[in-house]
């Protein structure tokens, strides 16, 4: 089954080096259509054109599947100053384009439909589709943010080991020794009764003492040698240097023209709508400016200018939710404030 592969660039340039990478992948010529916007209006760069302009554009790619929010970001893309490159694909074929696209910075048309609508885009609208873009340059303010996190770094420690080891020791110690002498007396005295005795038999035995020295051992705890670790915190300030853009706005002297300010006429009374019923709402004046934007662009079209609100409303509730889904009853006094300030002009 056929199917339809878009991708939107930036730069032509880019586009370009899509068509030829696709061509040389394998897609043929008349496979690839490219459209671009000049200040001719809607044309081709190469090698197929679109016909109609953009609203051309918006049905072409809505009969070939593309959902209309996203159809009407594309085309939106294409008024200003982008480059839509679509290929007839099958399925087996789709993700090869796909990926060249990529390849090559295609625009994610959910951020690209975000980025509109912060600029006031409120829906593909066949008027301000047929009008010239004026030009429009997003400088996007870049501020670096410092982030300091920690990780735990290995540091040194402390091994403990146990050795055994011998010292020579000394103890002096006194001991006793008996030993049995025998000594022979030459006398000279008269035999008294205890000399009886001698004449019989005896014998006197007598035991030889001594000590000698017995050692022993015996082993005693005299000192614990504790490892463990302590924590302490530290504060360390770290000190580096982050980078921002900012952008200055410097005006320019010209010519004094009379002009028509159109929405920006208004923007004092709608300022002042937002402070006397918004502003404690908890949402910026910033946030309702596309708001207002969408009521004053109803009152100045045709189809809206004219009748009754409560005739138009279902209609104008049903265009707004496409994109702003049930925020209806929150902004739609607001809508009417800008479209009746609009009808009065």
């Amino acid at each position: 089954m056929d199917q339809t592969v878009v991708g939107l660039f930036s730069d032509a340039n880019e586009a370009q080096s899509v068509v030829t990478e696709l061509m040389s992948s394998g897609f043929k010529r008349d496979q690839i259509t490219v459209t671009s916007n000049d200040t001719a209006g809607t044309q081709s760069t190469a090698p197929k054109t679109n016909q109609g302009g953009l609203m051309g554009l918006f049905n072409q790619l809505l009969g070939e599947g593309v959902p209309e929010t996203d159809a009407g970001y594309y085309a939106e893309g294409v008024r200003r100053r982008g480059t839509l490159v679509t290929v007839k694909a099958t399925d087996q074929t789709a993700q090869r384009a796909s990926d060249v696209m990529t390849r090559h910075n295609g625009m994610d048309i959910e951020l690209q439909g975000a980025a509109l609508k912060k600029t006031g885009y409120t829906g593909f609208n066949e008027k301000i589709a047929a009008e010239p873009y004026t030009g429009e340059h997003i400088l996007p303010v870049i501020q670096e943010e410092l982030k300091v996190g920690k990780r735990a770094v290995e540091g040194g420690g402390m091994r403990v080991y146990t050795r055994v080891s011998q010292t020579p020791v000394e103890e002096k110690v006194t001991l006793h020794q008996e030993k049995v002498t025998v000594e022979r007396h030459p006398v000279n005295r008269p035999i008294t009764d205890a000399d009886t005795t001698a004449f019989k038999e005896q014998s006197i035995e007598m035991t030889e003492t001594s000590e000698e020295a017995v050692v022993s051992k015996t082993a005693r705890v005299v000192e614990e040698v504790v490892i463990g670790k302590t924590s302490t915190d530290r504060t360390e300030t770290v000190r580096d240097t982050v980078r921002r853009t900012d952008v200055e706005v410097e005006k320019i002297a010209g010519e004094t023209k009379t002009v028509d300010a159109g929405y920006e006429r208004y923007g004092t009374d709608f300022r002042k709508y937002y402070d006397t019923n918004y502003a404690k709402s908890g949402m910026t004046y910033d946030q309702y400016v596309p708001v207002y934007q969408y009521g004053y662009n109803l009152g100045t079209d045709k189809q809206f200018s004219s009748g009754d609100w409560n005739t138009l409303e279902k209609d104008i509730r049903t265009r707004w939710e496409k994109s702003n889904p049930n925020t209806w009853e929150k902004f739609k006094d607001a809508i009417k404030y800008a479209w009746d300030k609009a009808r009065s002009n």
